[in-house]
């Protein structure tokens, strides 16, 4: 048997590439993750799918002699890693490429690489590390600030993406803030030398924390243990609690552009807490908030009123998810500066359901101690400065366009 089997790039053949033994690609098609994937690999132009056998993926790894190795059922310790290509490719020119044979040129295949999926091989939760390109920039408007270089060795031959890793939720080892951090980490490493631990090592670290609960399976972190493995990935936890004074999407913007990944601790309509990782913005030309906090409070004008929508990793959506913008609501006692939409569906109803912010946690480096909250009072002292001298001086009538 061949060490690798090609493909073209079909919803049917992603679903036969993921699939195992324990969950069939009659299941995949119903998962929603591999949905959501296939809809974004097609977008970004995949032609070929090339299902790399007998991968050995260290976060996996890590997970299988924490939990799998012990399990009454017999669970593979080896994955699947799926390749994408924009071009179309046979399995000759592949291998000839990787033999150098005949003349062939690796280039082709380095030039429309599109990343990569590790697919596991578990009952349902079979989306591995995950990394693959972003949709392109729309003439400036989508920026993804919190990515890095990853380089794939795919049978000696290198291959190099830029993105931020992703993984769905193992709802036996990892909850979703374990995931958050997780993709957080890849950047803050890039950005700071600090370590990339596995999903099971965040979780028992986060559990460190005393928590009335068992840490296996894991359920939901608190805030408490999200910093904890903060700290422990020699990092800083930065904690903003949303009010209704709050500039968030400036808050979020500003350390998305630092290259910092945002943790949006938000409360999904009508189902719980849920942690995204926020890695990217969309910066459009004119405003798209009249204010980017609540009626009745202040707020100089600053960046935030262009961006109109987040792009985020959310580990029961996919990679990249689209988190529009809305204005700010009010939900019983509880006044929002603003709040989100993202790709959560009400049961039965189809409806989209709102995304109500809770905290904003940032991972940050201990030598950066001035926070943006410090900054934006500075800012604002400044403005007022300006806006009575500019008055006195020309006339102005104190507003912004």
């Amino acid at each position: 048997m061949s060490a690798f089997e090609v493909l073209s790039f079909s919803e049917q053949c992603l679903c036969q590439a993921l699939a195992n033994d324990k969950f069939v690609p009659a299941e995949v098609g119903d998962h929603g993750r591999a949905k959501y994937l296939s809809g974004y690999l097609r977008d970004i132009g995949a032609q070929t799918i090339v299902v790399e056998r007998e991968y050995i993926d260290g976060d996996y790894l890590d997970d299988f002699a924490a939990y799998y190795v012990k399990c009454f059922h017999n669970y593979e310790r080896r994955c699947k890693r799926l390749h994408f290509f924009s071009t179309a490719f046979t399995h000759d020119q592949i291998l000839a490429s990787i033999l150098k044979r005949d003349g062939s040129d690796e280039r082709p295949l380095k030039d429309s690489y599109l990343g990569f999926i590790v697919a596991r091989p578990l009952p349902d939760a079979i989306i591995g590390r995950t990394v693959l390109r972003t949709y392109d920039d729309d003439g400036g408007r989508r920026n993804y600030p919190c990515t890095k270089d990853y380089k794939a060795n795919f049978f000696g031959i290198d291959l190099a993406i830029r993105s931020l890793a992703f993984q769905e939720q193992d709802s036996v080892l990892a909850a979703c803030a374990t995931v958050s951090l997780w993709c957080a980490f890849h950047k803050t490493a890039d950005l700071f030398g600090t370590t990339t631990p596995s999903p099971a090592t965040i979780t028992r670290v986060a559990n460190q924390v005393v928590q009335p609960a068992r840490p296996v399976p894991s359920h939901a972190l608190s805030i408490h243990q999200i910093c904890n493995s903060i700290r422990q990935a020699l990092l800083e936890p930065e904690i903003f609690p949303v009010r209704a004074n709050v500039p968030l999407v400036s808050l979020v913007y500003g350390h998305l552009k630092m290259g910092l990944p945002v943790i949006l601790v938000a409360e999904v309509e009508g189902i719980g807490l849920h942690a995204i990782t926020l890695a990217g913005y969309s910066l459009v030309k004119t405003p798209a908030l009249n204010s980017e906090v609540a009626a009745g409070e202040t707020c100089i004008p600053m960046t935030g009123l262009r961006i109109n929508e987040f792009y985020g990793h959310d580990d029961q959506v996919g990679p990249f998810a689209r988190i529009l913008v809305k204005p700010s609501a009010t939900v019983g006692p509880r006044v929002y500066p603003v709040v989100f939409e993202g790709s959560w569906i009400a049961a039965g109803s189809g409806k989209r359901l709102a995304l109500y912010p809770q905290v904003v946690v940032v991972p940050v480096y201990h030598k950066i101690r001035v926070t943006f909250l410090d900054v934006q009072q500075w800012l604002t002292r400044m403005t007022e400065v300006m806006q009575t001298l500019l008055t006195q001086e020309t006339g102005w009538n104190g507003t912004f366009t």
